[in-house]
């Protein structure tokens, strides 16, 4: 994605290596997770033009990969296959070009600026999901169904060894 000059007057690209585009994440930098598509996640620019995570909806699979807002997406795959562009300073119009262009049920994203408090992310995995209409009315009959078997053995009288 960086179609800029390989180095200039304030050096070279980060994203580049001996002029050559980074085709795979560094991962002692960053993070890589797998998603599938749709990501249910909203992205904002920052930084002139860096792409951060600003939102993830908690019933995708992003949010279940750990994908949380505040992270900087630094690589996002290719349009197909496995390499990576690089979407440092590259802005919105740009980024969503290639996002939306992606062919497969799949995408990687390379993540850094994590937040990492992993107890805080340990006790947020326990919390409670939005309960759905669904699952209230599930509950519901539950208890219907538990509160008539209770009526069915109100006045019988069990022996136990």
């Amino acid at each position: 994605l960086n179609f800029g000059p390989v180095g200039d007057i304030l050096g070279p690209d980060p994203d580049e290596a001996n002029g050559i585009a980074q085709r795979f994440a560094d991962e002692s930098q960053s993070r890589v997770v797998e998603c599938t598509l749709p990501l249910g996640i909203e992205f904002e620019e920052k930084d002139g033009g860096d792409i951060f995570i600003k939102d993830v909806q908690q019933d995708t699979d992003a949010w279940e990969q750990g994908v949380r807002p505040g992270a900087q997406l630094v690589m996002i795959s290719a349009t197909f296959g496995d390499e990576m562009w690089p979407t440092r300073k590259v802005g919105m119009g740009q980024f969503m070009g290639t996002l939306n262009s992606r062919f497969g049920a799949n995408i990687k994203l390379a993540l850094e600026k994590e937040n990492t408090n992993a107890l805080n992310d340990f006790f947020a995995s326990f919390a409670p999901k939005p309960q759905t209409e669904d699952d209230k009315k599930k509950a519901q009959d539950l208890a219907a169904e538990f509160d008539q078997a209770e009526r069915g053995l109100e006045g019988k009288t069990f022996f136990f060894r």
